[in-house]
């Protein structure tokens, strides 16, 4: 069926109104027959022809029931209507009402699904930052331990006298032998030497003092304090879990033993690095 079927079909009378508008009419049409019937048979009797105002009279009066009919029909009619009007305007207001609640309903459901769009946006943004500071903290630590491992004569580290030469009686108080490192694995390389260095370094705190030092390959140890220091410092600005793990590595402790030793070295000028072997 078409849609304009439709709309035909939603404009029809009802039923009731049909049967009321056909009882009327019926009822008119009987009552034009028998106001005509009489009218024939009274100007066809024994009676006098009926004047002109007089046809009047009489069709005034047999239409005046017709009329007053019609009216109610009418009235009852539009009554009829305007009630339907209503009702179709109270179905029609529950309709709104009912589509506003749906509309309230996906606006709310909606907003959620932002929401829970955005919970997710920022769980792949905290899972790519995690990611990335992982990566910094392996790197970091891979380049500490891969220095320890490379520069073990760094840490050749001698005594200098008052008169400014070389003290060979008292041997390296911080030499590290490279077989310290063998058979350990890389996540024990930090905590091995540190563990090391902190005896080292409580002997000459013990013994020395305030002596002077002079490292034999000054540029090896700038390479290890650089890695020790860069590392622990990129690592202090990663979430809490990667600090935790580095302080578990005792990797802020190694910090602070080798710029200890750095501040007691001299300075190392560019150009020992070109002959630095």
């Amino acid at each position: 069926m078409s849609e304009n079927s439709l709309d035909v079909e939603k404009i029809k009378l009802p039923a009731s109104s049909k049967r009321i508008m056909t009882a009327a009419a019926v009822f008119s049409v009987a009552w034009l027959l028998a106001s005509g019937t009489i009218a024939w048979i009274y100007h066809c009797g024994s009676h006098a022809p009926l004047k002109i105002n007089e046809w009047g009279d009489y069709a005034a009066g047999a239409s005046a029931p017709l009329a007053f009919l019609w009216l109610v029909v009418a009235v009852f009619l539009q009554s009829r209507e305007l009630r339907e009007q209503r009702q179709e305007l109270a179905w029609t207001r529950k309709e709104f009402k009912h589509n506003r609640t749906v509309m309230q309903a996906q606006a709310d459901e909606a907003k959620n699904q932002a929401a829970f769009i955005e919970q997710q946006t920022i769980i792949l943004a905290n899972n790519h930052a995690i990611r990335e500071a992982e990566e910094i903290y392996l790197a970091s630590i891979e380049l500490v331990t891969t220095r320890l491992r490379q520069y073990t004569h760094a840490w050749d580290i001698v005594l200098v006298n008052n008169d400014g030469s070389v003290d060979t009686g008292s041997g390296s108080p911080f030499r590290i032998s490279a077989e310290l490192y063998v058979g350990i694995s890389d996540s024990l390389v930090i905590p091995t030497t540190t563990k090391t260095m902190r005896t080292r370094l409580r002997n000459f705190r013990e013994q020395y003092k305030d002596a002077r030092l002079i490292a034999k390959a000054p540029m090896d140890f700038a390479r290890i304090c650089a890695a020790v220091v860069e590392s622990a410092d990129k690592i202090d600005n990663l979430p809490d879990i990667f600090r935790i793990k580095a302080r578990t590595l005792e990797l802020d402790t190694l910090k602070a033993q080798v710029v200890f030793l750095k501040e007691r070295l001299p300075p190392t000028s560019f150009f020992a690095s070109l002959i630095d072997d």
